[in-house]
């Protein structure tokens, strides 16, 4: 089966199987969910929320958090993690916009080639493709297939891509094959399937809908055709 095939196969499987899923992310601006994609660089999710919670209740306006010392975001920021650079990540990208665009937004890249919009984010020091990805599928309406970990996983242990294969080429891959107008619906099925059934340690193989056309089923269950 050719990657067109299978992943479309695996699209019309996992689309059946999480019937209900909330298929989106929570309607943030566009600032609001770089800023939160951010905080969640190597974080969990319900301390990506909380974080993000709490720094939008101490701060009233970009303006005023691009204004405080770093060691005050840094407080807030800490329990998500690399802390430091995060508040660095943060700044850099709110100074980006004041300078380019005279306003803490982003709406301007709605009006950018979508490779334009995408290397105007990658520009910003911090903002990687996976950062950049979300914005664009979730926030901006633009075609994008971001990669985390679990869309890696899943996709590697299906056989799509070699093992070791870079989230960067996973990506390349995956947004020249999977059609535009399903590419957001689809990173959100590949990571609940991710977190849910395809996990990193324990795979539950004898649940998952994919079980028969994936390679990694033998090397987990061994004894089962």
């Amino acid at each position: 089966m050719k990657n067109a095939e299978k992943l479309d196969e695996v699209f019309k499987r996992l689309k059946s199987f999480y019937a209900g899923l909330n298929m989106g992310l929570p309607a943030l601006s566009p600032v609001d969910m770089l800023v939160q994609t951010i905080i969640s660089q190597n974080n969990t999710d319900v301390n990506t929320l909380k974080t993000f919670a709490k720094l939008k209740k101490r701060f009233k306006s970009w303006d005023e958090l691009l204004a405080a010392r770093d060691k005050e975001l840094e407080e807030l920021l800490k329990e998500s993690g690399l802390y430091r650079s995060k508040t660095k990540y943060i700044k850099n990208a709110l100074r980006k916009m004041k300078e380019d665009f005279a306003d803490f937004t982003l709406s301007p890249l709605k009006k950018m080639r979508d490779e334009e919009a995408r290397s105007w984010l990658l520009s910003i020091k911090g903002i990687g493709p996976k950062t950049a990805g979300v914005v664009l599928a979730f926030s901006l309406g633009k075609p994008s297939f971001p990669v985390d970990t679990h869309v890696q996983r899943v996709i590697t242990r299906l056989g799509i891509v070699p093992e070791g294969t870079s989230r960067e080429k996973v990506q390349k891959l995956l947004e020249a094959t999977v059609a535009q107008r399903k590419q957001a619906i689809f990173h959100t099925l590949l990571i609940n399937h991710g977190k849910s059934i395809c996990k990193a340690r324990k795979p539950l193989c004898l649940k998952c809908p994919l079980s028969d056309i994936c390679p990694s089923k033998k090397l987990y269950y061994p004894k089962i055709e």
